[in-house]
C-alpha cells in the first residue's frame, strides 16, 4: 500500500504537481539525493553513470 501526504487540503489527493521551471532538473534532484546521504559507498563510476544520465535527462527535448 502507497500512502502520499497531501501538502494542502486545497489540492484533492490526486492532483498533479509539476514543476513550471525544469532547466538542470535532473542534475539538481541527484545533488539534493547524494547531498542527503542517500547514496553512501558506490563507486566513482557508479556517480558518473548518475552524473551522465541526469546530463542528458536534462538536456532531453520532447517533440510535440
Amino acid at each position: 500500500m502507497v500512502s502520499f501526504v497531501v501538502p494542502s487540503r486545497q489540492f484533492p489527493p490526486v492532483s498533479i504537481i509539476r514543476p513550471t521551471a525544469t532547466k538542470g532538473a535532473a542534475t539538481g534532484a541527484l545533488k539534493g539525493f547524494t547531498d542527503d546521504g542517500l547514496f553512501i559507498g558506490p563507486s566513482a563510476e557508479f556517480f558518473e553513470f548518475l552524473r551522465d544520465l541526469a546530463e542528458d535527462a536534462d538536456s532531453a527535448r520532447r517533440n510535440v
